[in-house]
Order: structure tokens, then sequence, then C-alpha cells
């Protein structure tokens, strides 16, 4: 038996907004309500159950280069309250539990961020190269590996939530689009088109030191 396990609209339910959970077998003292579903995930993926969630990519493009630097700039001259209103989008999506997790773009690029949100969730995940949102005149190689833009995100969003989380970027001109998966395999592969290779394997190595530890895993790479 191979579960699968798909997340929906709000994963975790109500447990995920609940404080101290008192009546639940096997926790005295309690427990948070998030702490509880994490544990929960935990033990799941630990009988075999594969927990599938899209990597969503938001970003910017209406910016530049400020070469000879890779950072994209996207905000000098763009008008405060814009920008004030495209950052609020963040806080919203996590509280209409339309996002498990994020994190902005890092001077790493796409692929290296993504590399770290799926290290620090303890999972793994394959990115679709060719599905990341770029401007139509910078090569695929600058854009992830190494550039910084002013505004960009990676999300961790439940499939059924996809296109709503896509659409509050695109209503305020963000481009933004499904460009992968997250599994708990452990391990990272880029995938363009059919072909498909393995960058990366948590399990064997770490990238930044900061994967969890979760019941029943042994660590066999510390740094």
């Amino acid at each position: 038996m191979a579960p699968l396990l798909i997340e929906g609209h709000h994963a975790g339910g109500q447990l995920m907004l609940t404080t101290l959970v008192e009546n639940y077998p096997g926790h005295r003292d309690g427990i948070m309500g998030p702490d509880l579903m994490a544990e929960m995930q935990a033990q799941s993926a630990k009988f075999g159950a594969e927990i599938v969630r899209s990597h969503v990519i938001a970003v910017d493009l209406r910016g530049r280069y400020r070469e000879p630097f890779s950072n994209w700039d996207a905000s000098t001259g763009a008008d405060a309250s814009r920008l004030r209103a495209d950052l609020d989008l963040l806080p919203g999506l996590a509280e209409d539990g339309l996002c498990a997790a994020a994190k902005d773009i890092s001077q790493a690029g796409v692929i290296g961020t993504t590399m770290m949100l799926l290290e620090c969730s303890g999972a793994g995940g394959f990115i679709d190269v060719n599905a990341v949102p770029r401007p139509a005149d910078v090569g695929a190689e600058r854009w992830l590996i190494s550039t910084f833009p002013s505004y960009g995100f990676v999300l961790a969003v439940a499939e059924p939530s996809v296109k709503a989380v896509c659409d509050r970027f695109r209503v305020r001109g963000i481009a933004c689009a499904a460009a992968g998966r997250c599994d708990n395999s452990g391990i990272v592969r880029l995938r363009e088109g059919l072909r498909e290779r393995i960058v990366w394997d948590f399990r064997q190595q770490a990238l930044i030191g900061c994967r969890p530890r979760l019941p029943g895993r042994t660590e066999t790479a510390h740094a």
C-alpha cells in the first residue's frame, strides 16, 4: 500500500488556529494545536504516507537588473501604497489558511531558496524549471541560480488552493505559477520536460543545517 495525502484548502483545519489542546491522549500537559498537527503529519510520513503540496513561485517581473549585480529591482520608482499592498498579500494568505510555509527568494535564487524551505520543512520535492515565472529576456541559469528579486517568494500550497493563491498575486500584476511539488522524500530534483536529475539529498548532506528531527527519523548528516 502506498498512501497519498493531498492536503485540502485548510490543512490541519481548526486546530491550526487553536492554542492549547488539553484533551488529546498522550499529552497530559497539553499541546499547541499546530504542534499537534505537525506530530500527526510526521507520524503519517513515518508509516509511508506521501504528503503532496505544490511549490508556488510569485515574483514581480516589472523591474530590471542592477548591473553588474543579479539584483532584480522591481521597487525603485514604484508607488509606495502599491508596494505595501503587495506585501500585505503574504499575511493574508497565512490568515486564510492558504499557505503552509513560505520564504522570500534570496541571493541563492529560486532553486537555492526552494531548497532552504524544503530542508527547514523536513521535506523534498522537485522544481519544474520551465514553470518558474521569469522575464522573457533573462536566461534561465541566471534567474534560477543567482537572481535576488526585490519581491519574490516560494510558497508551499495545498493542491486545491493553488489557483486561489495565484489569483491573488496575479490580480495585482505579480507573476505567479505552480512550479513543482513537495514530498517527504528528503531529495531535491530538477525537472525540465521529461528529464529529471537529483541535485541534493538532505538525508546524506545538510544544506544550511536546519532540517527538523522528526519522530522515528535518524539524522545522518548534521552541519
